[in-house]
């Protein structure tokens, strides 16, 4: 059978699987694929309770239940090529890698001792002081403050203008 065929009727089932169940078990059923993602026994698809596990020490297998007929299935996974890579190293306790030790230079000539001339500016540096940025968080807590005293003047304006529109208002000008 040509391959691209196999592939097609391999495929049909789990095509077919949201639209008819019923229908993709029978195509499962009839092309007798080795697929193990659908039931040997009844064609249902079984990647609802698929799940890896050990079954010996070294084996891994796929064990899968059908949810239509209960029936159990597992099927050996193929062992990677993860023996031709190196086996993992820890690094050191610090958790970064330890760099390469390089030889001691042997005629590396001593530091000199000779003092280093700082610059020398015009104009000598004065920190400023730490008051004059206070004056700033004082306005604008004076700001703050004012603008607080603006909405208690109005709300007292307009309580006063409610009670004065009230019935006291209209008897004493009576």
């Amino acid at each position: 059978m040509d391959p691209a065929t196999r592939k097609f009727e391999q495929a049909l089932p789990l095509v077919l699987q949201p639209a008819h169940p019923r229908l993709a078990a029978l195509h499962a059923a009839r092309t007798h694929a080795a697929n193990p993602a659908i039931c040997a026994r009844c064609g249902a698809v079984l990647a609802v309770r698929t799940r890896v596990v050990r079954a010996k020490h070294n084996t891994r297998v796929i064990a899968a239940s059908c949810t239509v007929c209960g029936a159990a299935s597992s099927t050996p996974v193929e062992r990677g090529n993860a023996a031709a890579f190196p086996p993992y190293r820890r690094r050191s306790g610090s958790g970064h890698a330890a760099p390469p030790r390089q030889p001691p230079v042997a005629a590396a000539p001593p530091p000199s001792t000779r003092p280093i001339p700082l610059p020398v500016s015009s104009q000598a540096h004065v920190p400023e002081d730490r008051s004059s940025s206070r004056p700033s968080s004082k306005k604008k807590k004076s700001a703050l403050q004012e603008m607080l005293q603006r909405n208690r003047d109005n709300e007292k304006k307009r309580t006063d203008s409610a009670n004065a529109a009230g019935l006291s208002a209209f008897l004493s000008t009576l």
